[in-house]
């Protein structure tokens, strides 16, 4: 499961958004154009997550090699 938190208050006050997952990323960005650039990585985030691709039945192997490297290390710590 994966959830995104979009905060966009009144003029004048920064907007924010934080995107977590189960697989355990939990990233936070402030400002517009952060916020923004979040937002479409955490739907980037959502096709490649060993955890939402096996859950949402999407091939692992459609992820990237970075990814599955790192995939790898987490399970070998």
């Amino acid at each position: 499961m994966a959830w995104l938190h979009i905060s966009a208050p009144d003029r004048g006050v920064t907007p924010s958004a934080r995107s977590w997952c189960q697989c355990g990323r939990d990233l936070f960005a402030a400002g517009q154009t952060r916020a923004l650039a979040l937002i479409a990585d955490h739907e980037q985030h959502r096709t490649v997550c060993p955890l939402l691709a096996s859950s949402e039945g999407k091939a692992a192997d459609e992820r990237p090699d970075h990814i599955r490297r790192t995939d790898r290390r987490r399970r070998a710590a």
